[in-house]
């Protein structure tokens, strides 16, 4: 809705092999499939190692190296938006004038950055609550397996170019901070 074309990914291969968990992997296809839905998907932009702040840096001195810049960069999780954000920064770009930033998670340090940053809340309580009630009910015998879908909004700040209010596709309106 804002118009950016050349959106990326800076996300994750962060794998506990000995679980067979594979984190963020989910957010990365999440991102390709709808990029691709939207026609807009283009690997130039996305960049895949450890969610750190290090490799955060590292993905975006990366890409300013290759001169394969999105105007708007979703980053796995606020860590590695941490780090693009102080890499932008130090090669003289301004945030979002030049580039406009997302994170996700809004870990407590989001709100302080500079420029404040932008992210997806996913309700961590709520998360862990559900999954406490899940077990119970599994080790009660329940047979049927049961979806639940854990609500997530994103806050507005100051990383991210945003010339309106937004409003979801669920209808609600995007929290500006």
């Amino acid at each position: 809705a804002q118009g950016f074309t050349r959106i990326g990914f800076y996300g994750c291969e962060e794998r506990y092999a000995e679980h067979r968990t594979y984190l963020g992997e989910k957010r990365y296809t999440a991102f390709v499939e709808y990029m691709k839905d939207k026609g807009l998907y283009d690997s130039r932009y996305v960049k895949l190692e450890l969610f750190t702040v290090k490799n955060g840096y590292h993905m975006f001195m990366e890409s300013f190296r290759e001169g394969q810049l999105p105007e708007l960069i979703v980053a796995g999780n606020d860590s590695t938006a941490l780090g693009v954000l102080k890499a932008m920064h130090e090669c003289g770009l301004a945030v979002p004038r030049d580039i406009s930033l997302i994170g996700i998670n809004d870990i407590p340090t989001a709100q302080y950055t500079n420029p404040p940053l932008t992210t997806v809340k996913y309700h961590s309580e709520f998360m862990g609550e559900t999954a406490v009630e899940l077990m119970g009910e599994r080790l009660s015998s329940r047979k049927i397996p049961k979806t639940v879908i854990v609500p997530s909004h994103l806050i507005i700040r100051g990383s991210c170019r945003i010339e309106q209010a937004l409003t979801g596709e669920n209808g609600y309106v995007l929290r500006r901070e």
